[in-house]
């Protein structure tokens, strides 16, 4: 079973296709994206970041996904970063769950730089976007540290 399915596959949602749940940043300028992700098919979406209730947020994420089965995709540098630094909500999430991370990385052919701690992508019109799809990681408490740096290094693709 994958559990990574990019979402435009299924844009609009339709009743056939796989359910998803979400841990947003809870800020009100985020609610555009809210209503959005709700709009194309995030069943749940629960709302917190680090500092921010993020543990919560988290909590109820790893409730859902032992109960259905659902996609979810976390964004695992966290809201403040650094870029690139697996903080450790997602290695939770999985060793919580026992579902596997996978890592996603873009490359852009031609891109605009956003300021910030990021640096944000933004593809120009037209370009061509590489994908890396990094294999399963399956988090046990033996492998936690391992497989940080395994995820760290499925995410500088992008870097490259």
């Amino acid at each position: 079973m994958r559990i990574y399915q990019p979402m435009a596959r299924y844009l609009p949602p339709r009743p056939d296709q796989p359910r998803h749940v979400w841990m947003n940043h809870l800020h009100w300028r985020m609610q555009p994206i809210h209503v959005w992700l709700r709009w194309n098919g995030v069943d749940r979406l629960f709302l917190g970041s680090t500092g921010h209730g993020g543990q919560d947020a988290l909590d109820g994420l790893i409730q859902e996904l032992q109960r259905h089965q659902h996609s979810t995709l976390i964004a695992v540098d966290g809201p403040l970063g650094p870029p690139h630094e697996v903080k450790l909500g997602a290695l939770d999430l999985s060793l919580a769950t026992g579902l596997p991370l996978i890592g996603i990385s873009f490359q852009y052919e031609h891109f605009l730089r956003a300021p910030g701690w990021d640096g944000k992508y933004y593809p120009m019109p037209f370009s061509r976007v590489q994908i890396k799809e990094g294999g399963p990681i399956y988090v046990t408490g033996e492998n936690y540290e391992e497989s940080r740096e395994l995820l760290r290094q499925d995410l500088v693709f992008a870097r490259k």
